[in-house]
Parts: structure tokens; C-alpha cells; sequence
């Protein structure tokens, strides 16, 4: 469930037009609640990428929260593609640091120039059924994957820990000879 979504849909003043239009492959989720969520794509899509990210990437990284992986993604989310709002949603499975980069991008006022997008918070993207396994610190070290464990590797997703605060994860991905890279 999305604690802070409701809260975000009654404060809008301004509609997308042609939301069906910024609505792309639906996410197959139970944690939007009633709603349906889609992938952003179209002018919503572009008017995040180029207006709102930087700002948004800027104010996450001077917030100074920890040592936390904070995921920015952008989906469109309600009962139908023609009623469906942008929803720019902040997804870190640490709670504390979820709620408080949350109430700073509120608090800031960065989105009121743009009062057709949403604000919500998820421990983990829509499109993530789990926490990724931490298999290290650094994405860079050869690391032999025993041949038992292939089968496993390929069924989820890794990625490594971070020393510092970063938006986003390093996904590793599995070469032919067994490799991490």
C-alpha cells in the first residue's frame, strides 16, 4: 500500500492533459491498492526528465540522509489511463530516511510549478516484488559465481551496497563464464 498516496491525489489543482497519453506498459503491483499503475512515458515523462529531476536528484543528495539508496521514479497512477495522475515516487526501504526526503521535497516547494505531479513515498519501487540481495561493497571485484548458485542469481535481483548516500542502485548482471559485472 502507498501510505502517502491518498494524500497527494486531494491536494491537486491542476489536471494532466491526456494522461492515457503518458501512460505506458502497466506495472503489475498490489501495493498501488485499488489503483493501477503504469510507466511514465509521453509529456509527463519528458517534463520530469527535463524539468523536474535535476532539482529533485539536487535536493535529495544536499539532504545529507545517511548512508541510505533512494530510488526517484516517476509513474502514473489511478483507477484508468484517462484519470491517472503522475506520481513522482520516492522509494528507500529505510523509513526514517524515506519520510524525511519525502517532507523535504514537500516542504521545499520545488513541485509547486508543477501542480498536475504527485508526491508518494514506497519502500521499494512498484516494479520490485523484494528487496535486492547485497552480494558486496564494490560492483568493480571478480567475483566467481559457483555454478550451484547460477540458478538462483538468475531468479533475482542483486545489487551492491553503497558507502555513500546514492539515487538509484548498481544492478550486476551475469557473464557467460560465470562473472559478476
Amino acid at each position: 500500500m502507498l501510505p502517502s498516496l491518498s494524500k497527494v491525489t486531494k491536494t491537486f489543482r491542476k489536471k494532466l492533459a491526456s494522461p492515457q497519453d503518458s501512460c505506458g506498459r502497466e506495472i503489475p503491483t498490489a501495493r498501488s491498492g485499488k489503483k493501477k499503475a503504469w510507466w511514465a512515458c509521453g509529456q509527463a515523462l519528458q517534463t520530469f526528465e527535463q524539468d523536474i529531476q535535476e532539482d529533485l536528484d539536487a535536493a535529495l543528495l544536499n539532504k545529507g540522509l545517511g548512508y541510505a539508496d533512494i530510488y526517484a521514479r516517476l509513474y502514473m497512477i489511478g483507477n484508468r489511463p484517462e484519470t491517472a495522475t503522475p506520481i513522482i515516487m520516492i522509494c528507500c526501504t529505510s523509513q526514517s530516511v524515506r519520510s524525511e526526503a519525502e517532507s523535504s521535497i514537500r516542504n521545499s516547494g520545488m513541485l509547486k510549478k508543477y501542480p498536475e505531479f504527485g508526491l508518494g513515498a514506497s519502500s521499494l519501487p512498484l516494479e520490485q516484488r523484494s528487496p535486492a540481495v547485497a552480494l558486496g561493497a564494490d560492483g568493480d571485484a571478480d567475483v566467481q559465481v559457483p555454478e550451484t548458485a547460477m540458478s538462483q542469481l538468475v531468479e533475482r535481483p542483486y545489487a551492491a551496497t553503497s558507502q555513500d548516500p546514492k539515487l538509484g542502485r548498481r544492478i550486476f548482471t551475469i557473464s557467460q563464464d560465470g562473472r559478476l559485472y
